[in-house]
């Protein structure tokens, strides 16, 4: 702020796509800056085939990558929840929640993820 100058970034790659419907373990927020956060990656893939998905994605900020992905050939997953475990000792101690639409099958699934 003293400088008046606004750092940009690039912390994902996301060709074709982009990211959204981001969530973290609230129980962090305010505390201290967050070290986990999960996304979806939406409209990435060019050829919808077998494969086509938009996955889950895991970035770690203090290792300033993805360290997991979550996706299944032929689901669309749509906006992650994260729900700390209460006994949990760690920040990505919990689950996500998901919905994923299986376009295949045409059909919605609730899908129970551990972070």
């Amino acid at each position: 702020m003293k400088d008046k100058t606004v750092k940009i970034e690039e912390l994902v790659d996301c060709p074709n796509g982009g990211i959204d419907f981001l969530t973290y373990n609230n129980n962090y927020a305010g505390k201290k800056a967050n070290r986990y956060t999960y996304f979806a990656y939406i409209w990435g893939p060019t050829k919808v085939d077998g494969e086509y998905k938009w996955p889950l994605k895991k970035y770690d900020h203090d290792a300033k990558k993805l360290t997991k992905v979550w996706g299944p050939d032929g689901i669309i997953a749509q906006e992650p929840r994260f729900v700390p475990n209460p006994n949990g000792t760690e920040e990505d101690d919990g689950i996500i929640f998901t919905l994923g639409y299986n376009w295949k099958k045409e059909e919605t699934s609730l899908f129970v993820i551990d972070s």
